[in-house]
């Protein structure tokens, strides 16, 4: 609404302590707002990635691998105190993340070779992020023409603003490996992919050991938690190290009875215990009120960032979710402002089951 002027006797001058009260008044807010602009173009640039690609040859097969046990991390855990409890989740290690990721695994050797239009379905759906697992042995970074096709599939992805991690070391085995045979495996690989990749992520699924090799030579998990667990501990530590070394940045997959199984196991701290900058939590359930539950406890008590994950493969033999029950899960979590994955994404890109269309609404901007 304006105001209308009357007649109104005009002051010679303005009083010098106003004058320089208001002076100064512009100034600070001048000042915040530069700074503010400056903070916010330091972290948008800061987020941007490189992509530039090229032609890598994939890390050499495991060899066999000795279950004879090995020291643990030497440090004893301290139990946490108040002031620890307090800490927030999201550290300046991993801000860059971002707490509205909304992430796919995307296997397309299993179905058809990767295409941009893939990169244009998910965009559709506000999917922001891909955890890429064309990178293991035998995925074809050693084929001139797949490498090819892999390193433009990820530079589309990115120019549309789309982050992209590897998925790596997709083994149970890696767990029971040697400081020196991770570092030639993990080290060299970082070696080869980092102008693609500036975060890796591990899906050392070390529980499922017993399924993967059933004839093998190991350990039943059931019953030797503590062993297992504490093996994963220290290939957590190894693993961080490298990535330290390398400027990247690693990601722990793990299902969420981890937590309670290593603070069974002596662990102090669970999950915290791990040396990740976050963890990929695999809460397969087929209801909703079960993923929640599920996470309830690792989502209280872990001091590292979280990504919730959620199957949705009726294949897998893992339970899954419905339809019905995606949106639900989808929202249920959205409304903690966690950050989803979902397992995985050929079956709504590529038909394999139209009934899981996902609504674009489920992942705003």
């Amino acid at each position: 609404m304006k105001m209308k002027h009357g007649n109104v006797a005009r002051r010679p001058s303005i009083d010098r302590i106003t004058f320089w009260a208001l002076v100064t008044a512009t100034f600070h807010l001048f000042s915040c707002t530069v700074l503010t602009t400056i903070s916010t173009t330091t972290a948008v640039l800061s987020n941007v990635n490189a992509v530039e690609g090229g032609i890598y040859t994939d890390i050499q097969s495991l060899g066999k691998i000795s279950q004879e046990p090995q020291p643990a991390a030497a440090a004893t855990p301290t139990p946490p105190t108040e002031e620890d409890d307090e800490t927030p989740k999201e550290s300046d290690d991993t801000r860059s993340f971002g707490s509205n990721e909304a992430g796919v695994w995307l296997y397309g050797r299993k179905s058809a070779p990767v295409q941009n239009w893939m990169i244009d379905e998910l965009l559709q759906r506000n999917i922001n992020t891909i955890y890429f697992s064309e990178v293991g042995d035998g995925y074809g970074w050693d084929d001139p023409e797949k490498a090819s096709q892999y390193t433009s599939f990820i530079n589309y992805a990115r120019s549309n603003g789309m982050k992209v991690y590897a998925v790596a070391l997709e083994d149970p085995l890696y767990a029971l490996m040697t400081e020196s045979e991770l570092n030639a495996a993990f080290s060299d690989f970082i070696s080869k992919t980092k102008d693609m990749f500036d975060t890796y992520i591990i899906d050392v699924e070390v529980h499922a050991i017993n399924i993967i090799y059933p004839n093998g030579d190991y350990l039943p998990y059931m019953g030797n938690e503590k062993f297992y667990l504490e093996k994963y501990v220290q290939m957590s530590k190894t693993l961080r190290s490298i990535a330290d070394e390398h400027g990247v940045k690693y990601i722990d997959t793990i299902p969420p009875q981890y937590h309670t199984q290593m603070i069974a196991a002596g662990i102090i701290g669970g999950v915290n215990q791990l040396s990740s900058h976050s963890i990929n939590v695999m809460a397969y359930y087929s209801t909703p009120e079960e993923i929640m539950t599920s996470i309830s406890k690792i989502l209280k008590e872990s001091k590292i960032r979280l990504v919730i994950n959620i199957n949705i493969a009726k294949e897998s033999l893992e339970p899954y979710l419905e339809a019905e029950g995606i949106s639900w899960a989808i929202e249920s979590l959205k409304e903690q402002s966690l950050p989803i994955g979902i397992w995985y994404a050929d079956h709504y890109l590529l038909n394999l089951d139209p009934t899981l269309n996902l609504d674009p609404i489920l992942f705003p901007p």
